[in-house]
């Protein structure tokens, strides 16, 4: 998530849509006032690229419950008041009505068909232990077991299915959306040209099933009724799903 008062945006962050590599792309354009979250494991790679890191997202002392007192003064972590994949419900009650209403908002989606197959592939790659301790063994028990990661972008930037962001860059047009979303926040040339050099969480998908191919009847039921909304708001359908046996 980045709150930018140079500029005067918010971009709120969704899972598995290239949104590390926006976020490392915006923050070359930050200031020292702006607010820029943790991002989980490239850090390193915003630093060297963006000449920034994270920075303002902690939490006010005056706001410490014993807890925060005790990451803060015993772990040595810094409690946060903004986080990465933070929900719009929640920053707009942390930066008030008055920021939240002047600024301009954005977020990236994606289609849950692809998307749920990205999540699918990162976790089982990079949390194999996850997935053997729920039992998770195919793509249609992951979205079972972890049905709150079909929908869980939509619940990032809606608040009863309502948008509370004022633009949306589609994953499948990024070039063309971030092509507005870069004059409207000032930038003389397209995002997009930025966020091609980056790879921030590149993709765990293996090269055989880069396609739909592994949604099956059975798992397009699931995701059309977790994400209904989201699917109804932007047009998505599956694309290459295999027929029924």
């Amino acid at each position: 998530m980045i709150v930018s008062h140079a500029r005067k945006f918010i971009f709120l962050k969704t899972h598995k849509t290239a949104g590390t590599s926006l976020e490392i792309a915006l923050s070359k354009y930050c200031g020292p006032e702006d607010i820029l979250t943790p991002i989980a494991s490239d850090e390193g790679i915003r630093r060297e690229i963006a000449g920034i890191g994270a920075q303002n997202y902690g939490r006010p002392i005056s706001q410490y419950g014993p807890g925060h007192y005790y990451a803060r003064f015993i772990r040595r972590e810094i409690p946060a008041a903004y986080t990465e994949h933070m929900r719009a419900v929640d920053a707009r009650e942390r930066l008030g009505e008055k920021v939240w209403n002047a600024y301009f908002k954005f977020t990236i989606v994606r289609n849950p068909f692809d998307r749920i197959l990205s999540r699918y592939h990162w976790t089982m790659k990079t949390r194999p232990h996850l997935a053997a301790r729920w039992g998770v063994t195919d793509l249609g028990s992951f979205i079972r077991y972890r049905a709150d990661y079909v929908n869980e972008n939509w619940l990032t930037y809606t608040s009863g299915d309502r948008l509370l962001v004022d633009d949306t860059v589609r994953y499948e047009h990024r070039e063309e959306d971030l092509a507005r979303i870069s004059e409207r926040i000032g930038l003389d040339h397209n995002l997009h040209e930025d966020m091609s050099r980056i790879n921030a969480k590149g993709s765990f998908r293996p090269k055989a099933e880069r396609s739909e191919s592994l949604l099956g009847p059975g798992e397009i039921a699931l995701v059309r009724g977790l994400c209904a909304a989201e699917i109804a708001r932007f047009g998505y359908e599956p694309m290459g799903a295999r027929s029924a046996a």
